[in-house]
C-alpha cells in the first residue's frame, strides 16, 4: 500500500495536496479514504460489466478517482498511522481489487469469454504471488542485535554444544541482573556449568561475564543497511507493479480489448515484477 501510494502521488501531486487538506477538514483518517476508495470501486466494476467503451470508460474514471484517494491517504500517511490503521488500509486496498477482478469476470462471462472465471482466478493467484514475493524480499534483517534486558548464553570458542546452567533451565525468564554476585568457580564445581570464560582460562566476575552476553544494540547497524540502497526511482516502482499500475492496466487494456487480454496483461505484470525481485536487489527505502 505505501508503494502505491507513493506511485500514485508521484502522478497525482497536484490533485492530492488540496485532497489532504480537505480530509484534514473532514477528520479523515488513512482507513477512512481507503474506504471511499472501496465503495468507488463497487460502480467501476458494475461499469466493466456493461459492454462496449462507455462501461469502460466509465469505469476506468472511477478506477483513477479510487487511486486519487490513495494519493491524499498518501500525504496523511505521516500524520495519524498505528498498526490497526495500517492493517485495515491493506485489507480495503485487497478487498477493492478483488471486486474490480469479480467485476472484470462478470464482464467476461456476459461477452463469452472462454474460461473467464479460471483467468480471474489465475490473476489472483499471480497477484497473491507477487505480493509475497515482494514482502519477503523487501524484508528489513533484524541487525540490531538481542533486545534489552534479554541475556544470550556465552557460545564456546570451539563451536561445540552450549552448556545451560541449571537457574537459567528452571526460569529461562530470568536474567542474571535479577541475582546476586556469586563465584563463578564455586558455581561450576557445584553445577557443573563451565563458561566459555572459565574453560578459556579468562576468569572474570559475573558482571564482566553478563556485559560479554548481553550485548546492546548495534546503533548503527539499520544506517548501514539503509545507507548503501539508493531510493527506488519511478521506473523501479512501476516495474514492481504494485495495485496503481495494475488498475492502470485494467483501465487500458479494457477499453481497448476484452476481459481474457486484461487478465493476461495482470499476470505477465505480476511475472515480470516477481522476476524483478529475485534478480534485483531488496529495495528497503520502501516496503511493498
Amino acid at each position: 500500500m505505501a508503494k502505491a501510494a507513493a506511485l500514485t502521488d508521484h502522478w497525482l501531486g497536484p490533485l492530492s495536496r488540496p485532497g489532504a487538506r480537505w480530509a484534514r477538514r473532514a477528520h479523515l483518517t488513512p482507513s477512512g479514504l481507503g474506504r471511499i476508495g472501496l465503495v468507488l470501486t463497487v460502480p467501476a466494476a458494475v461499469w466493466f460489466t456493461e459492454p462496449g467503451p462507455r462501461g469502460a470508460l466509465i469505469g476506468s474514471l472511477f478506477l483513477a478517482a479510487a487511486l486519487c484517494t490513495d494519493a491524499v491517504a498518501g500525504e496523511l500517511v505521516g500524520e495519524r498511522r498505528d498498526a490497526l490503521e495500517a492493517w485495515l488500509t491493506a485489507m480495503l486496498s485487497r478487498l477493492r481489487e478483488y471486486i474490480v477482478y469479480l467485476g472484470l469476470a462478470i464482464a467476461g462471462t456476459l461477452s463469452g469469454v472462454p474460461d473467464a472465471w479460471g483467468w480471474a482466478a489465475g490473476t489472483l493467484i499471480a497477484v497473491a504471488l507477487r505480493d509475497s514475493v515482494v514482502a519477503a524480499h523487501r524484508a528489513r534483517p533484524d541487525l540490531s542485535g538481542p533486545p534489552q534486558g534479554v541475556v544470550v548464553p556465552a557460545q564456546p570458542r570451539g563451536g561445540g554444544c552450549v552448556s545451560v546452567s541449571l537457574i537459567d533451565a528452571v526460569d529461562p525468564s530470568g536474567t542474571t541482573a535479577d541475582r546476586s554476585p556469586s563465584d563463578p568457580t564455586l558455581t561450576a564445581e557445584l553445577f557443573g556449568t563451565a563458561t566459555s570464560a572459565t574453560a578459556d582460562g579468562e576468569g572474570g566476575s559475573g558482571a564482566d561475564r553478563d556485559d560479554r552476553r548481553e550485548r546492546p544494540p548495534r546503533p548503527d547497524a539499520p544506517a548501514a543497511v539503509s545507507a548503501g540502497t539508493p531510493p527506488p526511482t519511478a521506473a523501479r516502482r512501476l516495474l514492481a507493479f504494485p495495485q496503481a499500475a495494475r488498475f492502470a492496466t485494467v483501465a487500458l487494456t479494457i477499453t481497448i480489448w476484452d476481459p481474457r487480454v486484461t487478465f493476461i496483461a495482470l499476470i505477465v505484470g505480476c511475472g515480470v515484477a516477481v522476476a524483478a525481485e529475485v534478480v534485483d536487489q531488496p529495495v528497503h527505502a520502501e516496503a511493498g
